[in-house]
């Protein structure tokens, strides 16, 4: 067990008051009826769903949205789309701009790897950067 981890409380009567803080206490079915309530939702108005993991930082989260429907997960960072593509996650979107230094390289090894990695871009010069490094063309 590692220093100051609340495992061994999970299930004990009582183990709320003795855990050590901060501590993420998490009511799984109100957590599953929020994901299926808003699947639901966008199946019925005909819309895909694509969450922010950047609410949730959780590959399970995220794999449980999955499984209710959603079609991917939208990621802030190029580190959190590592992360979600890295656990098998589809459909990941990153939302914010990946041009830079070693930056765009990654990118390119994440969509090798990943199913159905897309990114944005805030500019034509951005866009051409990209598809350069997507096709192996210096810039």
């Amino acid at each position: 067990m590692e220093p100051g981890s609340n495992a061994h409380l999970i299930g004990e009567a009582g183990g709320r008051a003795r855990l050590n803080t901060p501590a993420l206490l998490l009511d799984l079915d109100a957590l599953d009826r929020n994901i299926e309530r808003m699947a639901a939702h966008c199946r019925r108005t005909g819309q895909a769903l694509r969450p922010h993991a950047k609410t949730h930082k959780s590959v399970e989260v995220a794999r449980r949205q999955i499984a209710a429907g959603a079609v991917g997960q939208c990621c802030a960072t190029l580190g959190e789309a590592e992360v979600l593509a890295g656990a098998g996650i589809p459909g990941v979107l990153v939302t914010s701009p990946v041009v830079g230094p070693g930056r765009t390289a990654r990118l390119v090894a994440l969509n090798e790897a990943a199913e159905g990695l897309m990114a944005v871009a805030d500019d034509p010069g951005a866009v051409a950067a990209l598809a350069d490094a997507a096709t192996g063309k210096p810039r």
